[in-house]
């Protein structure tokens, strides 16, 4: 299964401490050079969340691949998000992971498979790899990923 991630998937699962749930779930995932430029902010490069991806580029199973050329369908999008949607369409990719509403739209819209931080959560929390008593929408809040109460419950998230 070859999955491609956004950043803010990476970063808000690197933020609350479970970025290896994206290992754990689908093995490797990849990445444009767009999401790691976005990712490693050099005003926090001694942070846990950029260590956290570092570690995860070193290790392999997060695997950086070059931006593909641009395409003009995906011009209204971020650099990130064009990137990603581009690089699952030149991969064949099986799922995208992306959080933002007009990139999911696009990528949906394109033919691809779209899921985001949430479901990331909702499955590793239903197979038992996130404990039960682990706070998850608090965790979500304190790092400001935006999502409404109404889409955590459903999530079995709240």
């Amino acid at each position: 299964m070859t999955v491609v991630a956004d950043t803010s998937v990476i970063l808000v699962l690197a933020k609350i401490d479970l970025l290896h749930l994206l290992r754990d779930l689908h093995g490797q995932v990849a990445i444009p050079v767009s999401v790691v430029a976005e990712a490693l902010d050099d005003a926090y490069a001694e942070s846990t969340e950029n260590r956290s991806i570092r570690d995860a580029i070193s290790a392999g199973w997060l695997t950086v691949a070059e931006d593909p050329d641009a395409d003009t369908r995906f011009a209204a999008l971020g650099r990130g998000e064009r990137a990603v949607i581009a690089l699952a369409l030149a991969m064949s990719a099986s799922l995208v992971l992306i959080d933002d509403w007009d990139a999911r739209r696009v990528a949906a819209n394109v033919g691809l498979r779209v899921s985001g931080t949430v479901a990331v959560l909702a499955v590793a929390k239903r197979d038992g790899r996130i404990g039960t008593t682990v706070r998850l929408a608090e965790r979500l809040r304190e790092v400001g990923f935006r999502v409404s109460d109404d889409v955590l419950q459903a999530a079995g998230l709240d």
